[in-house]
């Protein structure tokens, strides 16, 4: 199992089933799927299992780490305010605030949607009114169990380009191959975050279990970290991955 399989599957599928998208944006989603040596080394915020994510050295500037979805684990969280300095604003109505979160996080009862209504609130109100006072970049930490893919496609561009990291789990990869589901959730979001982000590094998720089509297996779950263009030293090819400080979930 290998995030290579997953881009030959994709590749496979892409051809055999024509989408909406144009040769081009085919083209944009299988590179997107292909991590980059951009000039910046990876280093690991969060857990040495789930809850910890490799990102580029690149931290330094950044003002706050928008994270929805919570559950029981903000490893990531505390590890990026104890190692940078960055606080995060945190958001999942499943779950009350954890009791041990220290006051200089923020924590909102709520999901994120692709709209505001009920208990849920969406990225655009979030950076225009709970982020309005960080000026700077931001950093996301989403996983919302397959709600990225609704937030992802309500994101503005312009909104997107405020973060200079995201780092996204990616679930349900088996509906992928399903022509109504990657044309309505996974094309747009991918052709347009190719517009702004490079992929700097990808894992599986093993927790997630595997699928198989046509006759490669692939991951059902993978973590993707995405870097913001403008922010690449240089370009050298593509990143070797598994890392070497990637780690199993479980």
């Amino acid at each position: 199992m290998s995030i290579r399989s997953l881009i030959i599957l994709l590749t496979r599928f892409l051809g055999f089933y024509p989408s909406k998208l144009s040769k081009t944006g085919i083209k944009a989603i299988l590179e997107l799927l292909k991590p980059v040596e951009n000039g910046h080394k990876l280093i690991r915020i969060g857990g040495t299992k789930d809850g910890g994510y490799l990102l580029p050295d690149d931290l330094i500037g950044v003002d706050v780490c928008f994270s929805p979805g919570v559950a029981d684990n903000w490893s990531f969280e505390n590890d990026l305010f104890q190692k940078f300095n960055i606080p995060s604003v945190m958001y999942d109505a499943s779950v009350d605030r954890p009791i041990d979160l220290p006051s200089i996080h923020l924590f909102y009862k709520k999901f994120i949607g692709a709209s505001s209504f009920n208990n849920c609130i969406s990225v655009e109100e979030i950076v225009h009114i709970d982020l309005k006072s960080y000026s700077g970049d931001l950093i996301a930490q989403i996983d919302i169990e397959g709600g990225e893919y609704s937030l992802l496609n309500s994101i503005s561009i312009d909104t997107l380009l405020r973060f200079r990291v995201i780092i996204v789990e990616l679930h349900e990869l088996d509906r992928w191959i399903e022509r109504r589901f990657f044309n309505e959730n996974v094309a747009q979001v991918l052709e347009k975050v190719s517009q702004t982000h490079d992929l700097v590094h990808a894992h599986i998720n093993n927790n997630g279990g595997t699928f198989r089509y046509r006759g490669h297996k692939a991951p059902k779950v993978i973590e993707i970290t995405l870097h913001r263009k403008d922010r690449a030293m240089s370009y050298n090819g593509l990143r070797k991955i598994p890392h070497y400080l990637d780690s199993d979930n479980v």
